[in-house]
């Protein structure tokens, strides 16, 4: 069947005794093992390496626990039945903590001015001159100016996609193309658009995201290989969910290969520090984000007023500083005092969600519909970056 969204390729899945190979135990490798397990079919997980979670993985320090990579799961009413499932509990965030972006030096709950908010207001009714290649920037521009845009709405997108506001794909990020003729008309379509019967929000679990994968590895143990030395068979099924990188060096296809390593991916640094100082500025909150920079921080997390449970010791905060590369903005300068630090860097962490992947990945979707072999491939470079898109495109294909 042809898909416009959601994984890439086919498989029959009307034949349930047939093999099938699901090719990398990161989250997306698990979910979709989880769901061929629930629904009755043959299949086998291999990872090679010697741990399945991907770039998911909790230290237990001897402060608390730290994150190697996402420190929460942005639920929606579908990832809640999965783990009710899975019969795993989880700690909600707390709903009450502010959410702060760094603007005119300093951390800001509310980072617009009065006369910013009066030129949006009368902007409202601007024309959208919408066309299918623009970038985030280009798009709100007209409404909202150029300083809001580079400095408020591309410090929040920051913390998903780690990426300039000016290569992000509009079409990517807010999955709808706009219909309506102005922005107030686009505000309430895409409102409605957004729409769900259960406001997600972020949760995570007593011990860390390690919980949500320990237990699906634990639910497929008897199907997952680590270390595998398997070579692909393009006559077999398979399901590739690895990165695109891995993904291209997996295939014996040249031109989907090709097409793959043209996906690029952004570099990520996190670290997670425990301190018995506290920033102040950052006392019941979220954490700040911060406009685009390749030399400085994308964020700080506050993890301790974040989760409960993040801290083995009430005397110390925990905080996540994030970073495009290993100049992390210095911990020292907010927190002034002797820490302990937990790094992790990724060279390749995130999929940039610009105009060149949504037009590689329509190249490789229309490939894939002449292409007779059953194969799939799915993860976050696909249709939708965070866990819970991931966990929706995979629904999508059992049902």
């Amino acid at each position: 069947m042809k898909r416009s969204s959601g994984p890439i390729g086919w498989i029959n899945f009307s034949n349930k005794t047939e093999h099938i190979y699901v090719w990398g135990a990161g989250v997306t490798g698990l979910l979709f093992g989880y769901y061929l397990k629930k629904n009755g079919f043959n299949f086998t997980i291999l990872e090679k390496k010697n741990r399945a979670g991907g770039l998911i993985e909790t230290k237990d320090t001897a402060f608390g626990p730290a994150e190697t990579a996402a420190n929460a799961i942005f639920a929606d009413e579908n990832f809640l039945i999965l783990l009710k499932e899975l019969k795993l509990d989880y700690i909600k965030a707390k709903s009450s903590l502010k959410k702060k972006i760094f603007r005119n030096n300093k951390f800001t709950t509310f980072p617009l001015s009065f006369f910013e908010i009066i030129k949006i207001f009368f902007r409202l009714f601007r024309k959208i001159n919408y066309h299918s290649n623009m970038s985030v920037y280009d798009f709100f521009f007209p409404l909202v100016g150029k300083r809001v845009c580079l400095e408020v709405l591309a410090s929040a997108l920051n913390g998903i996609y780690s990426a300039p506001i000016k290569e992000l794909h509009f079409e990517s990020i807010f999955g709808i193309s706009p219909k309506s003729k102005t922005y107030f008309g686009f505000l309430r379509e895409y409102k409605k658009f957004k729409k769900t019967n259960i406001k997600p929000y972020s949760i995570s679990f007593s011990k860390g995201m390690q919980a949500f994968i320990s237990r699906l590895e634990n639910e497929l143990k008897e199907h997952i290989i680590l270390d595998h030395d398997k070579s692909f068979n393009q006559f077999e099924r398979n399901i590739i969910c690895t990165s695109a990188k891995d993904a291209a060096s997996i295939i014996n296809d040249n031109n989907i290969s090709n097409l793959l390593e043209k996906i690029e991916y952004s570099s990520l640094n996190t670290t997670t520090v425990f301190s018995k100082n506290r920033i102040h500025d950052l006392q019941e909150s979220f954490g700040v984000l911060f406009p685009y920079n390749e030399d400085s921080s994308l964020g700080i997390l506050h993890n301790s007023a974040i989760f409960n449970n993040r801290v083995k010791d009430s005397t110390y905060s925990s905080y996540t500083f994030i970073s495009k590369n290993d100049k992390n903005l210095d911990p020292y300068k907010y927190l002034q005092s002797e820490i302990e630090s937990f790094p992790t860097s990724w060279k390749k962490a995130l999929p940039i969600y610009n105009l060149e992947r949504i037009k590689t990945i329509s190249k490789i979707r229309a490939t894939f519909y002449t292409n007779q072999s059953q194969l799939m491939l799915h993860g976050n470079y696909v249709h939708g970056i965070s866990l819970r898109q991931i966990h929706n495109n995979i629904l999508e294909v059992f049902k």
